[in-house]
């Protein structure tokens, strides 16, 4: 994997200068588009005309693409659209690369209402479980906050597609809930806590034995590329927190008002003080709490085996990148 510094020079290099303020993407990702306009067929027809070779129209299938290739498939809870997916993808590239097939994918005519949906699948296969436990803690924690930064129609259990982890959301079943979490002694334990029905906001045991991954599949339907992206990079932003070992679950207890938590979300994500999330600050500060400022952390020592593995190197998480000194933080 790429440093830090490195990844903002490819954002960069890619022509996304406003971009280079993003920390550091640490796992492999994908997204899946779901949008009407335009069946398969036309959809490929149209992109192909435009230069966008790297895709076609497929029968509906769940494979995987690790060579770069897109897919454009039929999905049942989009009538007469279509589904746009991408193949494994990794760092400012991959974001480079949902940049260019999304604005392609709006200029050939297609566009998402509320039938629709946006997934993101992150491939968790080389975590360790404890790191995947601090993020279905985080999760689990700030879901509410999440959901305040989407379409209202996609929020707590107002889709059936996408239904809340915690089904009633009180405290008392949120705190029991990361209990479980933690207590968990393997994968199988930690993804039976999670639940089986992939029809939630965050699939875990389907989309792990499946692909490998966790898929988020709570974002209305979008084509705009920028709130893809942004969307992609909050997440990632989660990961990056439970690598770096800020998410243990005994310290993640629910609070009651969504305005505590957006102030405690907002105070403890990096992502928060980056221009590129501008549309996020204006949508946290409308549900009528600012968030404090990021706090700053000083260097700690990462446990490598906490850490995500990529072809046996640990990931360059934002501590690592710190202690390494390629990452000076200010007090």
């Amino acid at each position: 994997m790429p440093t830090y510094a490195e990844q903002k020079a490819a954002f960069k290099a890619n022509g996304l200068s406003k971009l280079a303020a993003i920390t550091e993407l640490p796992l492999t990702f994908g997204v899946e588009i779901e949008a009407k306009g335009n069946t398969p067929a036309q959809l490929e027809r149209k992109l192909h005309a435009a230069g966008i070779l790297n895709i076609t129209a497929q029968g509906y299938n769940h494979r995987d693409n690790y060579d770069g290739q897109w897919k454009i498939v039929t999905d049942a809870t989009v009538a007469g659209g279509a589904e746009v997916v991408s193949p494994v993808l990794s760092g400012p590239e991959g974001i480079a690369e949902i940049i260019r097939m999304a604005d392609a994918v709006k200029a050939a005519g297609s566009y998402a209402d509320g039938n629709c949906g946006l997934h993101v699948h992150f491939g968790v296969r080389g975590n360790s479980l404890k790191v995947n436990q601090r993020f279905l803690a985080l999760f689990t924690r700030y879901e509410q906050v999440l959901d305040a930064l989407i379409n209202a129609d996609r929020r707590g259990n107002a889709s059936n597609m996408a239904v809340s982890v915690v089904s009633d959301r009180s405290a008392d079943s949120i705190n029991d809930k990361l209990a479980n979490i933690k207590a968990a002694k393997n994968l199988d334990e930690l993804h039976r806590v999670m639940g089986y029905n992939r029809y939630q906001k965050l699939n875990t045991m389907a989309a792990y034995s499946s692909h490998g991954t966790y898929e988020v599949r709570m974002h209305h339907g979008t084509v705009d590329s920028t709130e893809i992206v942004q969307w992609v990079t909050l997440l990632s932003e989660l990961w990056r927190w439970a690598i770096s070992g800020l998410g243990n679950a005994q310290k993640l207890k629910s609070t009651k008002t969504l305005k505590k938590d957006v102030q405690d979300f907002g105070g403890r994500l990096d992502w928060y003080d980056s221009p590129v999330y501008g549309d996020f600050k204006a949508r946290i500060k409308s549900m009528g709490a600012t968030p404090r400022a990021a706090r700053r952390r000083p260097a700690r020592t990462v446990n490598t085996a906490d850490v995500v593995t990529v072809n046996g190197e640990s990931c360059p998480c934002l501590d690592c990148q710190i202690n390494a000194g390629t990452i000076r933080v200010e007090a």
